[in-house]
């Protein structure tokens, strides 16, 4: 009988898998700025890709295209700019766009349509209207769901919840939190405020009546102003402050729940991967972190009696033993 060989019928298909999976593919990562929570994203992306990158910083690439232009306006040597990135990456057509922040998404977010585009460290994906079948990401903030069952965990004696927000920032967050709060046993009390200068009287009207105040990211509730009077105020009534930074908790607030940047960035390479190999003909548009990262102040733990329990305390990623505002 007759061999029949099809080796050679799938070696260009082969070939062209291995020179994914083996020698990397093209991506244009863009981050929108140098601090430290995109730097551990970009970090985590790298150590779980095979990519060859090619990294470009929207603020510093900016900067630098206004010192130019600026240079030749003043007669100095003439120098040509480094160009526009949505030209760069159109010209250079990667496998992948990397969008590391809001601004790297909002950079490329419309603008190109034929080049899968991954991103990661967006907090509110859905504020954005992500409709384009070639967006797919990660959002930074954590399912309310996850949040709230971890809550009554973490807080045993927790039954009220209070939460401040201005609707038109994060009223998706706070339905969503409604119908959740509900299926967990959790008392929601909702303060809707519609400027910064409401904050004091809706922490007034809280205090006394819940158990924890939720900080959600909402830029009406959060800003330079409020910051530190949110942390007193908590303190001052023995009200424990649950955040998504752990910048809130070293100055004070009991504790933070949030995604591990480190491996927001290791999903986004699976993720890439997944797409530049064809495993699935679509992706949702919007994915959730898939770790998390406990972070408590013991110290704030201990001055306003909250009962957290060992095994908690045992299984958060920082435990911290200081407090940096002043009751």
């Amino acid at each position: 009988m007759k061999k029949t060989y099809l080796i050679p019928l799938f070696l260009p298909l082969l070939l062209s898998i291995l020179s994914v999976c083996c020698y990397g593919y093209e991506v244009i990562a863009l981050k929108s700025e140098n601090i430290e929570p995109y730097d551990l994203a970009m970090d985590g992306f790298r150590n779980f890709s095979n990519a060859n990158i090619k990294e470009y910083n929207i603020e510093e690439f900016a900067n630098e295209n206004k010192k130019i232009n600026d240079a030749n306006a003043a007669d100095a040597d003439v120098k040509e700019n480094k160009g526009n990135l949505i030209e760069i990456i159109k010209t250079e057509r990667p496998d992948i766009i990397l969008a590391v922040g809001l601004e790297a998404l909002l950079k490329v977010k419309g603008k190109i349509h034929d080049i899968p585009i991954v991103y990661c460290m967006v907090m509110d994906p859905e504020k954005y209207n992500i409709t384009e079948s070639n967006i797919t990401g990660i959002a930074l903030r954590l399912s309310v769901k996850e949040q709230m069952l971890s809550l009554k965990t973490i807080l045993p004696d927790l039954k009220e919840l209070g939460v401040i927000y201005n609707s038109e920032n994060t009223s998706h967050i706070i339905k969503n939190a409604k119908k959740i709060s509900k299926e967990t046993g959790i008392k929601l009390t909702r303060e809707a405020i519609n400027n910064e200068k409401q904050v004091p009287n809706a922490l007034r009207r809280l205090a006394g009546h819940v158990d924890a105040l939720w900080l959600i990211a909402d830029s009406t509730v959060i800003t330079k102003e409020s910051y530190d009077y949110i942390i007193l105020f908590a303190l001052e009534n023995n009200m424990p402050l649950v955040t998504f930074s752990e910048a809130f908790v070293k100055a004070g607030a009991l504790l933070s729940y949030s995604a591990n940047y480190s491996n927001l960035g290791k999903q986004a390479a699976i993720l890439s991967k997944s797409i530049v190999n064809k495993e699935k003909t679509s992706f949702p548009s919007i994915l959730e972190p898939e770790k998390t990262n406990l972070v408590i102040n013991s110290n704030t733990a201990n001055s306003i009696g909250a009962n957290i329990p060992k095994y908690v305390l045992d299984s958060a990623k920082k435990v911290l033993k200081f407090i940096t505002a002043e009751r």
